[in-house]
């Protein structure tokens, strides 16, 4: 369980078990009765974004360092399915004093797509639209609209 206060922060209970959990957005069943891609996101927000602008149920892993677990749980369920990572892309961490990591764009592309030949996409941003507020699908839906969210995810 995660709480999530008015300014955002995000708390696990404490003892509380995350690696290999997760949850569904939109119907489960979609899951299992149909060969459509398995979409997968890290944050809740940004899962019920991609959900909403494609109409499809998105698995939400809550941690980065959760996604290669979860996808791999994904993977051996269901081997003949195409897995979609929908990743977070912080371009702002690694140009900070110090640099921090690009964690979500790392886990997608590294640990997540290549131990599940999966795919791994990430939201795209004008040159000028920049920072923290820039950074995954739920930003795209604000900032550009579901129509513009559908349409990078379809094209991708």
């Amino acid at each position: 369980m995660q709480r999530i206060s008015p300014t955002g922060f995000k708390q696990y209970v404490e003892n509380g078990r995350v690696k290999g959990c997760y949850n569904v957005i939109g119907d489960k069943d979609k899951i299992e009765n149909t060969d459509e891609a398995i979409l997968i996101s890290t944050g809740f927000g940004t899962s019920a974004a991609i959900n909403e602008a494609m109409d499809r149920p998105v698995v939400v892993t809550f941690q980065d360092s959760n996604m290669e677990t979860v996808g791999l749980k994904l993977y051996e369920k269901y081997p003949d399915r195409e897995i979609i990572i929908l990743g977070d892309d912080d371009r702002d961490l690694p140009l900070k004093s110090p640099p921090l990591k690009n964690s979500g764009r790392e886990a997608a592309e590294k640990q997540t797509a290549d131990s599940i030949s999966g795919v791994a996409i990430f939201p795209k941003f004008s040159d000028r639209e920049n920072g923290s507020e820039f950074a995954d699908f739920a930003d795209t839906s604000k900032r550009q609209r579901m129509v513009a969210l559908k349409k990078q995810i379809v094209d991708a």
